[in-house]
């Protein structure tokens, strides 16, 4: 209903804008005496009145139709409204800057109105505008588009250069942290493979709806979406079973899923898996003491020292981030950064975040995380999920201790994989594989593919 009202809106405005060209064309008056656009300041030295007419005209017509452009394109809900609305008021901008006559006599019938309306449009679309990266492929599929999952509507994009291509669904991390962008960036060569999906989950980036309900974000009801999810891929692409890629959080996510729908996946790819929080939380701040020990870092060591590795204080959430401050800067989630830089960055310039959601998005990450943290210290993969009955790959980074990696190689040694299991090494890489050997991750996942692919 939204952007229906907004595309009759567009629409409107663009009907204006013929209103005006009938003006400038003088088929009629707007009003009695009004003689717009002649003595434009920045032609009427260049020629005569009747030229700036007809410039005038054709201006506002090309305004005109993009505004009906774009105004059925919100209606019907194309994904290409936004960009052409974006020309339209570009355009009209212009048509009422460039014609002014330069007298504030009478201006808001010279355009004065429609000039104001066209700068919120502007406005409106540079901080709340998102849409879809450029694909160039023939036969390819880019959408950026809404779902409801489990009664909420949450954000997809699904990107690849052959629609006809094995379907992955990657699950971020956090709780909270997520990034529809990162595959895209990091590793573009899997859309040459697969229909990549990507998937913001309920109260993360762009999938947070006015009201939502916080006590609906649990591992139970995050499960229960990406089923959902899971069921409206396998249905629109026509197949029967998916590829899984889970990261950080999304291991759990994933491991969860697979546990009670095996049949749903092909193969589950697990990078920096998280098996049991209470236990990593102790490894993961013990590295960094030891760390700040090495290097004689009295500021760090008196910072750890006042963290709780249980997180249970009232204050614990401030104790995190002490935590994650000094992990970073020690190696353990990029082997390859000492900064979140980049991610910030690789956010800032995705279309497919709004400026506005970029703007929210520690908020909407640091909620999730708050509520779910509590069910999250209680996970213990190894005593929860001990068989697993689709084929299971495990990328490990060796320098990983934001998910330690001696948890994974444990729960690989022990878990139970009747479909096969294989645990990967990435020697130069800490939790982030994707930031650290992107290339080499890439031609893993494209084994994993070429180890499935179907006769």
């Amino acid at each position: 209903m939204r952007l229906t009202l907004t595309g009759i809106f567009f629409i409107l405005h663009g009907l204006v804008h013929l209103l005006y060209a009938g003006q400038t064309l003088r088929f009629f008056e707007l009003r009695p005496g009004l003689t717009w656009p002649d003595g434009a300041w920045a032609f009427s030295r260049l020629w005569a009145d009747t030229l700036t007419r007809r410039l005038a005209a054709l201006w506002l017509v090309l305004t005109a139709l993009g505004f009906l452009a774009g105004g059925f394109g919100a209606w019907i809900q194309h994904h290409g409204w936004r960009p052409v609305t974006a020309g339209a008021a570009v355009l009209s901008v212009l048509v009422f800057l460039l014609f002014w006559d330069g007298n504030l006599h009478a201006l808001p019938d010279k355009g004065g109105i429609g000039l104001l309306i066209s700068l919120g449009i502007l406005i409106a679309l540079g901080v709340f505008w998102s849409g879809p990266a450029p694909l160039q492929a023939e036969n390819g599929i880019n959408h950026l588009e809404q779902v409801e999952l489990g009664g909420v509507q949450q954000w997809i994009s699904l990107r690849g250069t052959d629609r006809h291509n094995p379907v992955l669904l990657f699950l971020h991390g956090g709780p909270g942290s997520a990034n529809i962008a990162k595959l895209r960036v990091q590793v573009p060569e899997l859309e040459e493979h697969f229909v990549v999906v990507n998937w913001d989950q309920r109260g993360a980036g762009k999938s947070y709806p006015p009201g939502l309900d916080p006590s609906t974000l649990s591992r139970e009801q995050l499960v229960a979406d990406a089923h959902e999810l899971v069921v409206f891929l396998k249905h629109r692409f026509g197949v029967p079973r998916i590829y899984l890629m889970g990261f950080s959080w999304g291991t759990v996510l994933g491991l969860s899923l697979v546990e009670q729908y095996p049949d749903d996946f092909e193969a589950f790819i697990s990078v920096g898996q998280v098996v049991d929080y209470e236990r990593g939380e102790r490894l993961s701040l013990a590295y960094v003491r030891e760390a700040a020990e090495k290097e004689g870092d009295t500021r760090a060591l008196t910072e750890l020292a006042l963290v709780d590795p249980a997180y249970t204080s009232p204050n614990w959430q401030s104790q995190l981030s002490t935590q994650r401050k000094w992990l970073l800067r020690s190696g353990g989630v990029y082997h390859t950064a000492r900064s979140y830089s980049h991610e910030i960055g690789m956010m800032l310039n995705a279309p497919e975040y709004s400026l506005a959601e970029v703007a929210l998005w520690p908020m909407r990450s640091g909620n999730a995380l708050k509520t779910m943290w509590p069910e999250l210290m209680e996970i213990d993969l190894s005593e929860t999920v001990p068989v697993i009955h689709c084929p299971v790959y495990f990328f490990a980074g060796r320098h990983d201790y934001n998910s330690p990696w001696s948890l994974t190689e444990a729960y690989y040694e022990a878990v139970d994989a009747p479909a096969g299991k294989r645990l990967i090494w990435f020697e130069n890489s800490a939790h982030d594989i994707f930031f650290d050997e992107p290339r080499r991750l890439e031609q893993e996942v494209l084994t994993v593919l070429e180890l499935h692919a179907q006769p």
